[in-house]
């Protein structure tokens, strides 16, 4: 199966939700399935798309951080997108977007 993790934060960066995301990611990975973590490239040296442990991250750029809060213009668009090509979303809250990966 082809799995999306949708979230706004991913590693680099380190909390409990992203540290979470990445044990199911990888868990995901050890059964066979195919996974795509699409999140913010919240620091700009990041890159907008890398593989690590077989799981494909994608970033969004931001356009502007309010708190811990991230605005990304092409958010939308990418998620259509990765949206047709796997089988299962997982949402991670809370995200502005989310409603619209709904």
């Amino acid at each position: 199966m082809k799995i999306l993790i949708v979230l706004t934060y991913y590693r680099p960066n380190i909390s409990g939700l992203t540290i979470y995301a990445e044990l199911l990611a990888n868990a995901f990975i050890e059964h066979g399935h195919e996974v795509t973590v699409l999140t913010s490239r919240h620091e700009k040296n990041l890159p907008l798309v890398e593989v690590v442990n077989k799981v494909r991250i994608v970033r969004a750029p931001v356009l502007l951080k309010i708190s811990k809060g991230v605005v990304m213009p092409t958010f939308s668009s990418l998620a259509a997108e990765l949206i047709r090509e796997h089988d299962i979303v997982q949402i991670h809250l809370p995200q502005f977007d989310s409603a619209f990966i709904s």
